[in-house]
């Protein structure tokens, strides 16, 4: 660590010493801060004068360094690293060597999706929808990435959460030479056994390794999967991805197959998850309604219940002031005496309308919530108590008694 910390601080010591081939020194306008990765390519931090970071990939070999900036000055996908700038530098370490490195300016990723994955932070379907996109984008345009793995998918942010790819460098064409490319513990069978004839068939079987890391926690070492067989490998995947029933899981069974001729490329497989993504909307929105619906009757159920059970609904008799329950008003109308029963069935000449109608109808005992009829009018006859009021005083008016009729028949004498 210490050697590149000495080489990173001999990059800008001697900046004025060191010539330009190819572009502008990108290290005038960025420092660099630290070492991210020390792979075939070492990877660094830089930052410029405002505090933009960025990633500068460094290249030993410059011509593979022009093919890849020729590459990705042409790709332009959300879901694909931006490129930035370039250079090609020429360092002097002694009057009798130099050497030839080119170096790549690109985006900076917040984590890798393995460093994000050991961080437990959670990875959903977003993952699926934008790599395949990504890989159907490279395969429309006759690229193939040979090298996916979760350390060349980057998380540019979490909210909302994007995911791009980089790392091109081992990108080839459908046309070129077939040669082994990519990390062995993400090979597929035939790019394993140096046997691959579609590089985009073989891409699927590395992209469905990754879902089955991320999505269902499988992982396997260079070494163990060395000592399987090809059909052992894939049933152990099958056994795998049976665990679940879900559209992952159909989508899984399409990209691990043993025959690559079984398998779906990019393109189809958007267009196949897509179809599922749709189905599995259709099917909870459908699911949702029939909730919303359940829940909507069983709400007004309960709100007729409880004002029902008020009292407010039902039509207790005008007399009664408490609000009593079905059977209290049947036993009520129950204790009516056969003859006012009968009363009440009796049709009226001089009734109106309204009431001639209700007297039509019969009452049922148990139609308890229709009020009841009054008992009939009593004959309007003077109360022998009945007082006149005559200015302030009030005298009793009795009843002139009735008496047996005679005549006085005068006495004579």
């Amino acid at each position: 660590m210490n050697d590149q910390n000495d080489y990173l601080k001999d990059i800008h010591a001697n900046l004025k010493s060191i010539k330009c081939i190819q572009g502008s020194n990108i290290f005038y306008k960025y420092q660099i801060k630290e070492l991210l990765g020390n792979g075939q390519n070492r990877v660094y931090l830089g930052q410029d004068l405002f505090g933009r970071q960025v990633a500068i990939k460094e290249h030993h070999d410059a011509n593979a360094m022009k093919k890849e900036v020729q590459l990705l000055e042409q790709l332009n996908h959300p879901n694909i690293v931006q490129y930035l700038d370039s250079c090609i530098l020429l360092h002097s370490n002694n009057q009798y060597h130099q050497e030839q490195n080119g170096y790549i300016c690109m985006e900076l990723g917040k984590f890798d999706l393995d460093t994000y994955k050991k961080k437990k932070y959670p990875i959903g379907k977003e993952l699926i929808d934008q790599t395949l996109s990504a890989l159907a984008y490279l395969q429309r345009n006759k690229i193939a990435h040979c090298d996916i793995k979760p350390a060349n998918i980057l998380v540019m942010q979490r909210d909302p959460i994007v995911y791009k790819i980089c790392d091109v460098a081992q990108s080839k064409r459908q046309e070129s030479e077939f040669l082994q490319a990519g990390t062995y513990k993400y090979m597929s069978p035939e790019m394993l056994n140096n046997n691959a004839k579609n590089y985009y068939l073989s891409d699927v079987f590395s992209l469905g390794l990754l879902f089955l890391y991320v999505f269902r926690d499988f992982s396997i070492s260079w070494m163990q999967r060395k000592n399987l067989t090809d059909i052992e490998f894939i049933e152990q995947l099958i056994n795998k991805i049976d665990e679940n029933d879900d559209e992952i899981s159909r989508l899984l069974k399409q990209m691990i197959q043993l025959n690559p001729e079984d398998r779906l490329d990019f393109i189809k497989l958007e267009e196949y998850w897509h179809q599922q993504q749709q189905k599995e909307e259709k099917q909870e929105f459908n699911l949702t309604q029939t909730r919303q619906l359940r829940a909507q009757s069983n709400f007004f159920s309960i709100q007729e219940d409880q004002y029902y059970a008020t009292g407010k609904f039902f039509r207790q008799p005008q007399n009664s002031k408490s609000k009593g329950s079905r059977k209290q008003l049947l036993q009520q109308f129950q204790s009516i005496s056969p003859q006012k029963k009968s009363l009440l069935l009796q049709k009226q000449p001089n009734s109106t309308s309204k009431s001639r109608k209700f007297q039509q109808q019969v009452l049922p005992l148990d139609n308890y919530f229709q009020k009841l009829p009054k008992s009939p009018e009593k004959s309007k006859t003077s109360s022998p108590t009945k007082t006149i009021v005559i200015g302030k005083i009030q005298l009793p008016q009795l009843k002139e008694e009735r008496t047996n009729s005679f005549k006085i028949r005068p006495f004579q004498f």
